[in-house]
């Protein structure tokens, strides 16, 4: 399960000796919630903690081998207990898995490049996004059909058997055919999978009907260490397809990486810089035009990274969002809505702007993930928890899967031929309260990439 949020990730251990590894384990999850912890909890942090610690010595008494398993379901009882979505524990399996998917490493299968969410009015497949040269890209499905058969058989009731009959036949190798409804029509398209590992890689298309100066730029995330690059490419075949404006589209995009979000955002800004601050330090994570990734801790500057051919877009930015749109994706929108560089039209975002977080390896392989930072404007003050609309359109799926009408896309293209709604209103309330796994965020946990 993949997911999305501010990360900036180590592995520290801390070597302690305790009755069991059970308390072994506890005690070092312990020490990093209560030294690093900076989040808005519905509970006091320490009591929470004495709660679990009082739970595990229940089970596991005097037993000097009372296991590593044994804790893990207190630590998750701690962190259910925050109610903080930004903060999360992870078994083993799924912290290797998230890891390898951060360093660009992600399992290799047989894909087609297509998000879609199982739509049970239609027993369908309702497609979200088709991943740039990728088969279904080159098959002509875009968002908004319905994929409904599979070597003309129509696919069977429920989603899970008939996802399970989808990636088997996608990751078999053999060529097969799809039917795709798109509103009153059908169509048989023909497709093959193809190795293409995550992760999940934004795109740029121009739908039917847009001016031929007008482009989509789609990001599902910045969760991976090339995501920024990937963005300054496609910003730059835009500006070189002589684009006038970029509809950026960050609908149920989970956020990312902090430096790539920086970095990214620098393809429309310009010089940018993402400030957070800890318990302990406020450090700026920038991105200087020239393509120059750093990090500038107390007039420290360090050189993190460089963006090869960097671009700089100053044409019209219309930037859409929706309720599941999380963490560095709610940043940013909410830079370019700030910076007067975009409208953003839309839902309310999901509500994790202002925070971001660490991950922790535990001695067993778990991670343990931690609201560690507050994400702060430009001016020093800390972001609203979410990015409000300029303009309020709901991303409207029931629409999309009966008419393939993508309402909100439509919205930002009425709003193009009307210039007087482009006057950018301001912004963001400043709201001092109150990303994370897609369990957390109910629209986007459905949505499936292959």
């Amino acid at each position: 399960m993949k997911k999305f949020l501010f990360v900036v990730l180590f592995s520290n251990f801390i070597s302690v000796t305790l009755a069991s590894p059970a308390q072994d384990l506890f005690a070092q999850a312990r020490n990093f919630l209560s030294t690093n912890y900076y989040g808005f909890p519905a509970v006091k942090l320490e009591d929470a903690l004495q709660r679990g610690d009082e739970k595990l010595k229940a089970i596991c008494g005097s037993d000097t081998k009372c296991s590593f398993k044994q804790a893990r379901p207190v630590i998750q009882a701690v962190i259910d207990e925050l109610k903080d979505p930004h903060t999360y524990y992870q078994i083993p399996a799924e912290n290797a898995s998230e890891q390898q998917y951060q360093a660009g490493q992600g399992a290799i299968f047989l894909r087609i490049g297509i998000s879609w969410i199982y739509r049970e009015t239609s027993n369908g497949w309702l497609v979200l996004d088709v991943m740039s040269n990728a088969p279904a890209k080159a098959a002509g499905i875009t968002r908004g059909d319905l994929i409904i058969g599979i070597d003309g058989v129509a696919l069977p009731k429920g989603q899970e058997l008939s996802n399970k009959i989808l990636i088997e036949t996608i990751r078999s190798g053999r060529e097969f055919t799809f039917t795709v409804a798109r509103g009153a029509d059908q169509r048989t398209v023909k497709l093959a999978g193809q190795e293409i590992p995550f992760p999940w890689l934004p795109s740029l298309y121009q739908p039917s009907g847009m001016s031929a100066n007008t482009f989509v730029l789609s990001i599902s995330d910045f969760n991976f260490p090339t995501a920024a690059q990937e963005i300054h490419n496609l910003v730059r075949e835009a500006i070189q397809k002589n684009a006038k404006t970029i509809i950026l589209d960050l609908r149920d995009n989970l956020g990312g990486f902090v430096q790539q979000c920086a970095a990214g955002i620098g393809a429309f800004l310009g010089d940018t810089g993402i400030t957070i601050a800890s318990r302990r330090e406020k450090v700026t994570y920038g991105y200087s035009s020239d393509g120059t990734i750093y990090v500038d801790n107390n007039g420290q500057r360090s050189q993190r990274g460089l963006i090869r051919q960097p671009v700089h877009f100053t044409g019209q930015v219309i930037t859409l969002v929706n309720t599941a749109t999380s963490s560095c994706g709610e940043n940013f929108a909410a830079n370019l809505q700030i910076s007067q560089r975009s409208i953003v039209i839309g839902e309310p975002t999901f509500g994790i702007l202002n925070t971001g977080t660490l991950t922790y390896n535990l001695l067993d392989g778990s991670g343990l993930t931690i609201t560690a930072i507050r994400i702060l404007r430009p001016n020093g003050e800390i972001f609203p928890v979410r990015v409000t609309p300029d303009i309020s359109v709901p991303d409207d799926y029931d629409t999309l899967e009966k008419t393939a009408r993508d309402t909100m896309l439509e919205k930002a293209i009425q709003t193009l031929n009307n210039p007087t709604t482009l006057e950018i209103q301001s912004v963001l309330p400043v709201v001092l309260r109150i990303w994370n796994p897609r369990a957390i965020v109910p629209r986007a946990v459905s949505i499936q990439h292959n």
